[in-house]
């Protein structure tokens, strides 16, 4: 009985003529179906890239474009759709980037791969707000463009007066530093996120060197050391040992210098300026006692040649270099200059190669101490921050924070003026 029914159906089935589509709409439904299972598939991976990154690090980075301002340091949230989309990396390459925003000035800049490669920090108008953004050099300083743009300066403490950026080995790993605390980037400052163990220690000043990471913090006598760039792991190291502000002194200052094996820690507060030296990267330390007067107050800038040479900038523009190893510190050589502008002479920075080292000021712009011991005024103005990237190449900032900067290419000797855009 159900043999015969089936070769019935299979009989009827035979006898039906197939039939074809439509010509087109065949393949629009198979269009449709393909964006419909593509659409359902990216809001799932979205949504499960959202729950990673919450129960990986505890943190909601935030969502671009849901109304309203974002608080997302994953991303350029500032940027047009245009650049936004730019900014997307490639399968074939590194990222493509976004231009030099209008109205940037840097505040703090940092090179590494001899001086090819550079980063810089600085701040530019966006509405009735100041935006913050990070730009990135790999020709040099011949051109420049913005790898992210956080977002508001304002909400992360971040001003030309506190914000600091450094890079080491191969510009991979980066670090901000702001009054609020220390961020860091491990994709060559594409994103950035905050680093809990430094948050509450008032860093105001970091540097990368030989493998390694130093934050001193104005608020502790800690030095605060970090021996995987690629990590956010940071351990107190208390054998330092820098007195703590008095109360009642005034603001503390601090910072830091490397040179080969060599770590000075400076730290200012009122008329003292204490200087401790390592010779091996950190774990012992002594002091340098400083040469410039009780009546000069402080000198706020301590800048190591080498592992032997140190020079003491002081208040009344005296420069003093001075020996140390294992024997008590000794005067090596010194010079005198005087405000060319009128305003007070204050070094605010310092960078030596081999022609010699160069100090920039408040009020008298350049100096050099050459190398055959000779002063040399190289660049007049109020400089905010010198730094020779190499022996022949270098970079200025100008202290008025106007959208210039200025550049060497002779080894310090020579200055040319540059726009960021």
């Amino acid at each position: 009985m159900n043999d015969r029914l089936d070769d019935f159906f299979e009989r009827e089935r035979e006898a039906v003529p197939l039939l074809v589509p439509p010509a087109g709409r065949y393949d629009e439904l198979q269009t449709i179906a393909r964006r419909r299972r593509n659409r359902n598939t990216t809001v799932v991976s979205a949504a499960a890239a959202v729950v990673l990154a919450v129960a990986g690090t505890g943190v909601v980075l935030g969502a671009q474009n849901l109304g309203g301002h974002t608080n997302n340091l994953a991303g350029p949230a500032t940027l047009s759709s245009t650049a936004a989309h730019a900014n997307s990396a490639s399968p074939s390459g590194p990222p493509v980037d976004a231009p030099v925003p209008a109205g940037f000035s840097a505040w703090s800049v940092s090179f590494v791969s001899n001086g090819v490669r550079g980063f810089a920090l600085g701040g530019y108008p966006c509405g009735s707000d100041q935006c913050f953004g990070v730009l990135e050099t790999t020709d040099s300083m011949t051109s420049w463009h913005l790898v992210a743009a956080p977002g508001l300066s304002a909400e992360y403490g971040l001003d030309a007066t506190t914000a600091i950026i450094r890079f080491s080995g191969d510009g991979t790993n980066g670090w901000m530093v702001s009054s609020q605390g220390v961020w860091a980037s491990h994709d060559q400052g594409r994103s950035w996120h905050p680093i809990a163990a430094l948050r509450d220690q008032h860093i105001d000043a970091l540097e990368a060197w030989a493998g390694r990471t130093y934050a001193l913090g104005a608020g502790g006598s800690d030095l605060w050391v970090s021996s995987d760039s690629s990590s956010d792991s940071w351990a107190p190291q208390s054998s330092l040992a820098l007195a703590v502000e008095p109360t009642g002194t005034g603001g503390t200052t601090d910072s830091l210098a490397t040179a080969n094996n060599t770590v000075a820690a400076v730290r200012s507060y009122g008329s003292t300026t204490t200087v401790r030296v390592s010779g091996d990267l950190g774990d012992h330390w002594s002091t340098v006692p400083s040469p410039c007067g009780t009546t000069t107050g402080q000198a706020p800038l301590f800048s190591l040649v080498d592992e032997f040479i140190g020079r003491f900038a002081c208040n009344d523009g005296s420069v003093y270099g001075v020996r140390f190893g294992n024997n008590q510190p000794v005067l090596d050589a010194s010079f005198s200059l005087s405000s060319t502008t009128g305003a007070a002479v204050k070094a605010n920075s310092s960078s030596t190669i081999s022609n010699g080292t160069f100090f920039a000021y408040s009020g008298a712009g350049i100096w050099a101490y050459l190398a055959n011991h000779t002063a040399s005024h190289v660049l007049a103005g109020d400089i905010s921050y010198v730094g020779l990237t190499n022996d022949t190449q270098g970079i200025a900032l100008p202290a008025q924070h106007n959208g210039k900067y200025w550049v060497t290419q002779t080894g310090g000797l020579s200055w040319l003026q540059r726009s960021w855009g």
